[in-house]
């Protein structure tokens, strides 16, 4: 009987160091794994730390967005770029600072996206130029990588991303652009003078030299009434080549910032007439009576080197339109807003599509006259930018075989 209690006694000494051995054990490995979990909290810590002094001081905006492309995450840069606080965006969606171009993208790449992941692809990092809503409702362009992440089933769980302010680099190549589509205009424009000089003015002067030649050789051989005809067609070609090299010095100062704008207070019905009594002599080579129904007085605020210009171009297409014997009626309006000129003339008229190409410079429209008379086109041109300059419109009205009457407006000052 003591001997069994002595085994059982042994037994439970035995056990008990065992399980005291044991404890002791456990204690260790539970105060080394203890001590490797903290250790890893303090990494992870130190690296969130790191996380957080990265994102917060970075110049780029940093973000995270659900699957359904609601903002959950941004940095502090975003404040700084857009001006929004971020318990203002976090929660909604990316869509709500998008313009509609924007969301349309994200949308085509999404679905894009889809179709590669229901066949096994996952897309790579994607770089979108974007303009992006500010809290002053401004508009800032932004370039955002955006990549997927996924849960683990393979599925779409979200995307985070980088965001950087490019407006200045956008302004950049915007006015790039612009300087590349002025360097086209200037050079479209020096082709077209060019085009002018060698051919619509070569011509008249080939015209003068040729008559007046005729005219030394045989001046005794002709009546006084064949002379004065060709004295009259050298004088019409004088003077058409005369206004030609007008509008092209008025064009070259209008293009090179000299033909400087000085508007004052005029009396519109002696500017008409003066120009009228000009353009009488090419008038009345082919018979046409011009007509000015003269208004009450009339004033207008406008530059009157320009709006003579302007008048001066106008008669003289409708004489050049205008076949012999015709008629040509000026009128002057005043409206609440502004005063309306006319020229109407009974001419042969203009089609649809040249009306429609009239006062564009690049479409090089000109058409001989009734008396096979030359030009250029560029009168109807300048007579566009003088109006513009002055804050008026121009525009035709004209039917085939009935004539055209082209108006121009000044504004009111």
């Amino acid at each position: 009987m003591a001997i069994n209690i002595w085994i059982v006694l042994i037994i439970v000494i035995f056990l008990s160091v065992i399980a005291f051995v044991w404890a002791w054990f456990l204690r260790l490995q539970i105060k080394k794994q203890t001590e490797s979990i903290n250790l890893k909290n303090r990494e992870l810590q130190k690296s969130e730390e790191k996380f957080r002094v990265i994102t917060e001081n970075s110049s780029d905006i940093i973000w995270h967005l659900d699957s359904n492309f609601i903002l959950t995450y941004i940095s502090p840069a975003d404040e700084r770029v857009r001006g929004f606080k971020r318990e203002e965006v976090i929660g909604k969606s990316l869509f709500t600072i998008l313009k509609p171009e924007g969301i349309k993208m994200l949308k085509e790449a999404n679905e894009k996206r889809m179709i590669d992941l229901s066949r096994g692809i996952k897309s790579a990092p994607v770089i979108y130029e974007l303009e992006e809503l500010c809290k002053d409702g401004s508009w800032v362009w932004v370039e955002a990588t955006a990549t997927a992440f996924y849960d683990r089933y393979g599925q779409i769980s979200g995307y985070h991303g980088v965001s950087r302010d490019i407006s200045e680099r956008k302004k950049a190549e915007l006015q790039l652009k612009e300087q590349d589509r002025q360097l086209r205009e200037l050079n479209s424009t020096k082709d077209k003078l060019l085009s002018i000089i060698a051919h619509d003015l070569r011509s008249p002067f080939n015209s003068i030299l040729g008559l007046s030649e005729l005219l030394i050789e045989n001046i005794k051989d002709f009546e006084v009434a064949e002379s004065e005809k060709y004295l009259s067609v050298i004088n019409s070609s004088a003077k058409n080549t005369l206004v030609l090299l007008n509008n092209l010095l008025d064009w070259a100062k209008s293009q090179t910032g000299k033909n400087i704008y000085k508007p004052k207070k005029s009396n519109i019905s002696a500017i008409i007439s003066e120009i009228i009594e000009v353009s009488k002599s090419n008038a009345n080579i082919k018979n046409i009576s011009l007509n000015y129904n003269q208004a009450d007085d009339i004033e207008v605020y406008a530059d009157v080197n320009m709006l003579k210009t302007i008048l001066r171009n106008l008669i003289s297409n409708a004489v050049k339109y205008t076949h012999l014997n015709g008629e040509i009626s000026i009128l002057a309006v005043q409206n609440r807003n502004n005063t309306e000129i006319s020229v109407s003339d009974n001419g042969v008229g203009i089609n649809e599509r040249i009306r429609n190409e009239l006062f564009e410079f690049d479409t090089n429209i000109t058409t001989a006259g009734t008396a096979d008379e030359k030009g250029s086109g560029l009168g109807l041109i300048l007579c566009k930018e003088f109006v513009e300059k002055h804050g008026g419109e121009i525009w035709v009205k004209s039917e085939l075989g009935k004539g055209s009457t082209f108006v121009f407006s000044l504004p009111c000052k």
